[in-house]
C-alpha cells in the first residue's frame, strides 16, 4: 500500500462530521469515497473540498469521489496569496532572499521547494 496524500479525519472535518455517513478508501487509485446523506450535501461538502484545494467528482447520488489534492486549485489559491501579497515584486524578492527559484508556471512546485528547505 502506497503513502496516503490525504486523512480520512482531514476529509470528514471539511465535508462536516455531522453530515458524513462513511469514508471508504479505494487503494486502486489511492482516493476515498465518502457517502453523504443527500445529494445535496454531497454538493456542498464538494465545494468546501474545492475550497482547501481537493479535489473531486460530486456522483448526484450522496456519494463524492475525492482524489486528492486538485494542482490546478491550488495554483489559483497560490497565486491568489501571491497577489494579494505585492505581485511580481513580492514574488521574485521572496525568492531571491529564500534563494528559490521561481517557475511562474508551476508555483505549487515553487511551494513545495519552499517546505522543503525547511
Amino acid at each position: 500500500m502506497g503513502v496516503r496524500l490525504l486523512d480520512p479525519d482531514l476529509v470528514r472535518r471539511i465535508c462536516g462530521v455531522a453530515t458524513v455517513r462513511d469514508i471508504v478508501y479505494d487503494a486502486l487509485d489511492d482516493s476515498f469515497w465518502v457517502c453523504m446523506p443527500r445529494p445535496t450535501k454531497a454538493g456542498l461538502a464538494l465545494i468546501a473540498l474545492n475550497t482547501y484545494g481537493i479535489g473531486g467528482h460530486n456522483l448526484e447520488d450522496g456519494r463524492l469521489h475525492v482524489t486528492g489534492w486538485d494542482d490546478r486549485l491550488l495554483h489559483r489559491r497560490l497565486g491568489g496569496l501571491l497577489d494579494g501579497l505585492g505581485g511580481e515584486a513580492v514574488k521574485f524578492e521572496s525568492n531571491r532572499a529564500c534563494g528559490v527559484g521561481f517557475h511562474a508556471a508551476s508555483p505549487v512546485r515553487w511551494a513545495r521547494s519552499l517546505m522543503a528547505a525547511r
